[in-house]
């Protein structure tokens, strides 16, 4: 080392000493850290959006192994979890800053969603969209067509009203998440060097979006191939129950009826920090975080299922539960009155319904506006007790300190009421399938068809219910045998159910209420004061429970599937049809009992009809809610049930299924899994 000029040899020494000391410490630092365990390769995923005027955003990509209370938060951050085949869901969480403009952030947020999940959108679209169009091309360019006409329609509207109007300022900012989606997804393809492989037409990223819109919409043009099959009932079903001996507390199941295809799931959490409008100094949205669960590409949930909250500590202030079933307009004449090319679709209207809303009664209002006609359903909106202090904004009654609403609509119709003074005195409330207000039954046809299938997943959730007092007996119900049974399109054919049905009926007419006769629970608006600009309440539908059990008629069902399993084992076992039967049918009464289950069992494969057909639709998700817990379990995938080890129900395997042939990119082969409790790090 050369001596500085001017230095005395001690300092120089010590100089040295201090070089090398701090050299020595920096060795230490690599080698410690070289040896600290790193999770590197977590399979969880973040990334940031930056934003600026002058150069617009950009994205960075953190990788894996993050800690995500360490993630910047940029305009908008992400964190992703792929865990679907070991949980059967997918986790999303995308969180934007409020001090950055309203469009900025919406679409921040899209290009977070697109870039990190690309690889299953595009196995959810190769399973859905693209599989739905084979064959029916035509039909397909209409639906595009259409599309596209509707989107550049109510954009302009959106953004013509976007300063003035809180309603269309939320319808724009879907389309701003939805157009960063799309650049979000391409930006994320090109940068895995696929682009030339990998592809989805754009106006396939509004599929992905209103594929309950798509399914009227093909109802109204009549097609003979319908993505769902008429035959099949709607088989989204929700439970309510309020805790015996709280009437503060509630236990919420919802389970997702669709097809086996659309099986890719992800559970998303929205923290958003929009604005009423789009004007500068508007007031911050009530609904700040949505959760809820969801499909790839989709920025809503699509199953219907959403917990919203206002940002506030979790109980204090959590403010509405809404789930949502399939009401199927059963009456032609009535697609007349849908000309959606200057209306709402679905999604929009419950996106803006969830940030907007200040109780239930609002939350009704808003999603009847500029209403399509499609994606109809029976809404459950649900308002717990809120923090002492706050307050109830709507002066309804309640439920122990519950306000209930029901929201339905049909084309050209949307009704609302409160059932809040319903569900105290019954303790419960199902939705599944039916309309409870009569004007939308007849605008909907259901007073000319009869439903069986219907009345059968009603009295199974309310003889179900009867045991339910927590979280696990829920569980249990939901993956009880007959409920299983009910879910599973590939298990149960509609001839089983139906003749099955027709059985009971037959045998137990006399157990239900005459058809004249006024049921105690049924409501109307002259003698239920809490109505509000709403048509007659019909409940007895909903309250009448023959004392004959009809969970018996499933247990029934499953012997009989038990039994023709055995004897199609024994079949494959024996040489000789002949000689064998001989040995085991030994006296008269086996032969007439082994005639009378053998002419009761479902036809050989060779006369199969389309009702005996297995289904590519069915219950494929159930979840539960606790309000005390403020959380809830999710499980995904068909419906399966065992009692301790054994399995009563199996879990759909597509390796093993008469409907293999469908597309199931990136599925797991069996579904067998557990409900999961999502821990949410923002």
């Amino acid at each position: 080392m050369l001596k500085v000029v001017g230095a005395s040899w001690s300092q120089t020494r010590y100089s040295s000493l201090l070089i090398a000391s701090v050299a020595l410490m920096g060795m230490v630092t690599i080698l410690f850290l070289e040896f600290v365990p790193r999770d590197v390769y977590d399979g969880r995923y973040a990334a940031t959006v930056f934003w600026n005027a002058q150069t617009g955003f950009r994205i960075e990509f953190w990788g894996q192994g993050n800690d995500p209370r360490t993630i910047r938060k940029g305009v908008a951050r992400a964190y992703y979890r792929p865990e679907m085949l070991s949980t059967g869901w997918a986790v999303l969480e995308i969180e934007t800053q409020p001090s950055y403009p309203d469009h900025v952030q919406a679409h921040a947020a899209g290009l977070l969603e697109g870039s990190l999940s690309w690889q299953l959108i595009y196995w959810h679209w190769q399973n859905t969209v693209d599989s739905a169009c084979e064959g029916r091309e035509k039909f397909c360019d209409e639906i595009t067509q259409f599309l596209e006409d509707n989107r550049d329609f109510i954009r302009e509207k959106a953004r013509l009203y976007d300063h003035q109007d809180p309603f269309w300022h939320q319808v724009n900012m879907f389309y701003e998440q939805l157009d960063g989606l799309e650049v979000g997804w391409r930006y994320a393809v090109k940068r895995s060097r696929q682009e030339d492989d990998v592809d989805i037409p754009r106006t396939d990223f509004l599929w992905l979006n209103v594929m309950s819109d798509i399914l009227d919409l093909e109802a109204k043009k009549n097609m003979s191939k319908e993505l769902i099959a008429n035959n099949r009932p709607p088989l989204s079903l929700a439970l309510l129950k309020l805790i015996p001996g709280d009437m503060t507390d509630f236990i919420l199941s919802h389970a997702t009826g669709g097809y086996y295809s659309s099986m890719l799931r992800v559970q998303k959490q929205y923290k958003f920090g929009l604005h009423e409008t789009g004007k500068l100094g508007s007031r911050p949205v009530p609904g700040q975080i949505i959760t809820f669960t969801s499909y790839p590409g989709s920025v809503f949930s699509q199953d219907d299922f959403y917990k919203v909250t206002n940002g506030g500590s979790s109980q204090a202030n959590s403010k509405l539960v809404i789930s949502g079933t399939v009401l199927k307009n059963l009456n032609p004449d009535s697609w007349a009155l849908v000309d959606a090319t200057e209306q709402v679709l679905i999604g929009p209207r419950v996106l803006a319904a969830n940030r907007l809303d200040r109780n239930p009664e609002q939350w009704a209002e808003i999603i009847s506006k500029n209403s399509s006609g499609t994606g109809n359903k029976q809404w459950l909106v649900i308002q717990p007790k809120v923090s002492q202090g706050q307050g109830q904004e709507s002066g309804n009654a309640t439920a122990g300190g519950l306000t209930v609403w029901i929201a339905e609509q049909m084309p050209g119709l949307s009704r609302a009421g409160d059932i809040s003074a319903h569900l105290k005195d019954s303790g419960y409330f199902i939705s599944y399938g039916l309309p409870m207000f009569k004007d939308i039954q007849n605008v909907g046809g259901y007073h000319k068809h009869e439903r069986k299938e219907l009345t059968a997943a009603r009295l199974l959730l309310q003889q179900g219910q009867e045991n339910v007092t927590d979280l696990k007996t829920m569980l249990e119900l939901m993956r009880s045998p007959d409920i299983s049974l009910f879910g599973r399109g590939d298990l149960l054919t509609m001839d089983e159910l139906t003749r099955q049905t027709d059985a009971f009926y037959n045998d137990s007419l006399h157990f239900f209420p005459a058809p004249n006769k006024t049921h105690p629970n049924h409501l109307n608006a002259n003698n239920n004061h809490n109505l509000k600009k709403t048509g007659q309440l019909d409940l007895g539908l909903y309250a009448s429970n023959p004392k004959k059990s009809f969970r018996n008629v499933f247990k029934k069902i499953i012997a009989l599937k038990k039994l023709r399993k055995e004897l199609s084992t024994r079949d494959e076992n024996e040489s000789s049809a002949s000689s064998d039967s001989a040995e085991t049918v030994q006296s008269e009464e086996d032969k007439l009992q082994f005639r009378d289950r053998t002419q009761i069992l479902p036809h050989s494969p060779k006369s199969i009809n389309d009702a005996q057909k297995p289904d590519l639709t069915g219950v494929i998700d159930f979840k539960v809610l606790t309000h005390k817990d403020d959380v809830f379990h999710a499980a995904s995938g068909p419906l399966y049930s065992k009692y301790g080890s054994q399995i009563i129900i199996e879990p759909f395997q597509w390796s093993k299924s008469q409907i293999s042939d469908h597309p199931h990119n990136g599925h797991s082969d069996i579904w067998q899994f557990e409900p999961v409790q999502t821990e949410w790090v923002w």
